[in-house]
């Protein structure tokens, strides 16, 4: 009774907290370097169906690039196509993690290619560099980026659009992005990354949860200066049409695909911000199953003995809540899966944990709820195993070197998530001055 009086006590302070910082849907940016196609009609239109039907003819005589990959599509048609089937001149395609038509696996480095449908020229983002050379940009008037995130800071398609920004600042080239929504659009929340663990995964002063569009999340990027030496590019978002950002995933009329092969489902994810992180412990998260970020576990785990009271989760059929969540034991087996996980944590061996089949509808309980489970693997693995729970991935993913030691001195999950308060106030106030969408 007292942890759910903590619980509740908790949740009300931090609903005043977005109460006093909330966000206008307003944009207060100045910066003359943005321009913003607008568009309005029905029903919602992806930036790149806007590009299509309204701004083709902003491309004519243009040298083109555009970074794609498997969810660039229009009708159902690859953008590429569909934009030089318009007499558009795409000179060159640039692909991020994943690949091109988002058939590689996490961490699976890309090599340079040739389009076998178009023919065309594709520079990996995600091989030998991250970042567009000045031969690759070189001829080229404009990028056109059209990627689908997720809404966590450690997508690293967001640092592929730093990265290509940063690149055309450099040359003088324009970049257009095209705007998509969010899944997590509604939710911020988890610790905002501090510079002493910048990486790949995690390049800017955000939370894990940000609530931005890609499109917005470009403007930042350009507003804020966090292109090298704070130049700005030449930034152009071609704004969705008939979307509002109350809008959960389901109400755009646009099917959930897949943009990288483990996250498949949109439950997936949605459990992605408070789960990905696990990938720095010696945890599965579903890789190399038909679940992937839909549970987790590992082999030595078999209860709950700390926080649920279950004496063992093997053959258990009942959910069991945390803090609105809503949790199944589960029992999975990681397996090679071609392009998917082709060499998963715990390949061939059963583990042992949660299968999430519910988050809870408030994303500060949620936050509390990840902290509480990340704590229960913590200990049951130190029982069972011993130390090493935590690898040195865990720093970047979370975004700061503090989390391991306040778990490993047991201070509570609701003093962990209230610590981040400081830090998120911040960054609401400065997410407030590029939002698009009312």
């Amino acid at each position: 009774m007292f942890r759910r009086f903590l619980v509740l006590v908790y949740t009300l302070i931090l609903s005043g907290f977005q109460l006093f910082s909330g966000c206008a849907p307003v944009d207060k940016n100045p910066d003359s370097n943005i321009k913003e196609i607008v568009i309005t009609s029905d029903p919602v239109l992806f930036g790149n169906e806007v590009l299509i039907k309204e701004n083709l003819d902003k491309l004519n005589g243009l040298n083109v690039g555009l970074v794609v990959h498997g969810l660039s599509l229009v009708n159902g048609v690859f953008l590429p196509d569909t934009l030089i089937h318009s007499g558009i001149n795409v000179k060159k395609l640039f692909s991020p993690e994943h690949g091109l038509r988002g058939q590689a696996e996490a961490g699976g480095k890309i090599s340079d290619d040739i389009d076998g449908k178009t023919g065309l020229p594709v520079v990996s983002l995600y091989g030998t560099k991250y970042k567009p050379s000045q031969d690759d940009l070189n001829g080229l008037d404009i990028i056109i980026f059209d990627l689908q995130d997720v809404g966590a800071r450690f997508y690293t398609y967001l640092s592929t659009l730093h990265y290509v920004m940063e690149a055309c600042a450099e040359e003088g080239v324009k970049v257009w992005v095209l705007d998509r929504p969010n899944p997590s659009i509604h939710c911020i929340g988890g610790p905002v990354l501090k510079p002493e663990v910048k990486s790949f995964v995690g390049m800017h002063a955000v939370p894990i949860q940000y609530g931005m569009t890609i499109g917005e999340y470009a403007k930042m990027i350009n507003g804020e200066g966090w292109l090298a030496e704070k130049q700005k590019c030449d930034l152009t978002i071609i704004k969705m049409s008939g979307y509002q950002r109350s809008m959960k995933w389901e109400g755009t009329n646009h099917p959930w695909l897949a943009p990288s092969p483990n996250l498949p489902t949109l439950e997936s994810a949605e459990n992605y911000p408070y789960l990905c992180w696990y990938e720095g412990t010696q945890t599965s998260v579903g890789r190399g199953t038909d679940k992937p970020f839909e549970q987790v576990g590992f082999p030595g785990h078999r209860g709950f003995l700390k926080s649920f009271r279950l004496d063992s989760i093997e053959g258990e059929t009942s959910f069991f809540p945390l803090s609105g969540w809503e949790l199944m034991p589960a029992k999975f087996k990681p397996v090679p899966i071609k392009g998917k996980s082709e060499h998963p944590i715990f390949e061939n061996k059963d583990c042992y944990g949660v299968k999430i089949k519910h988050l809870g509808n408030n994303p500060d309980s949620n936050w509390l709820a990840a902290i509480q489970l990340l704590y229960n693997f913590e200990s049951e693995y130190s029982n069972i195993v011993g130390s090493g729970f935590f690898n040195p991935f865990f720093d970047k993913l979370c975004g700061n070197t503090q989390l391991k030691t306040q778990i490993h001195s047991g201070e509570s999950a609701e003093k962990i998530v209230l610590s981040w308060q400081p830090d998120l106030n911040r960054f609401k106030r400065i997410r407030e001055k590029y939002l698009i969408y009312p």
